[in-house]
């Protein structure tokens, strides 16, 4: 093998590295975007008429998974869970706008993520006086699809 051959063999080597390396960066990035647009669209409503995307644990509507978690108990109170929603939606877009403001205004963020978790807190009351009065009412079978919807939402920590 010549010297000449041998750097030539040694930069296409280097070459077909490098492009796998941009390659791999590019899918990355790819699966990174997918994956925070589908962490947004659980707090953002779809471009299609102001509606709320599907969102894995809402309990409204099944999940690309299978069955809505649990059970479907939360589905006669839709319409206040997605109002719900949106008012925390428009709690977080607030704590947006105080934090883009400029000149910076630190009380004005104060009293938008006061109101965030007010309306995180009672959409929570919401959902939980609902699921607590579904179990009191309901069977064991019930029971078993409330705990299997707490099953099917994972861990919460990191």
């Amino acid at each position: 093998m010549t010297p000449l051959s041998k750097r030539l063999l040694i930069a296409l080597a280097i070459s077909g590295a490098l492009n796998l390396m941009c390659a791999g960066l590019l899918i990355g990035n790819a699966i990174h975007r997918s994956r925070m647009r589908a962490e947004r669209a659980h707090f953002e409503p779809a471009a299609h008429g102001g509606r709320f995307e599907r969102r894995a644990g809402d309990g409204m509507r099944e999940g690309r998974r299978g069955a809505a978690p649990f059970g479907g108990i939360l589905a006669a109170h839709r319409d206040e869970l997605v109002q719900r929603r949106r008012a925390v939606v428009d709690a977080r877009r607030a704590v947006e706008r105080a934090l883009e403001q400029e000149p910076f205004d630190a009380a004005a963020l104060d009293r938008s993520l006061a109101n965030l978790r007010s309306e995180t807190a009672t959409s929570q009351e919401l959902v939980h006086k609902t699921l607590a009065q579904a179990a009191r009412d309901g069977d064991a079978e019930t029971r078993r699809k409330i705990a299997a919807g707490f099953a099917k939402l994972g861990p919460s920590g990191p």
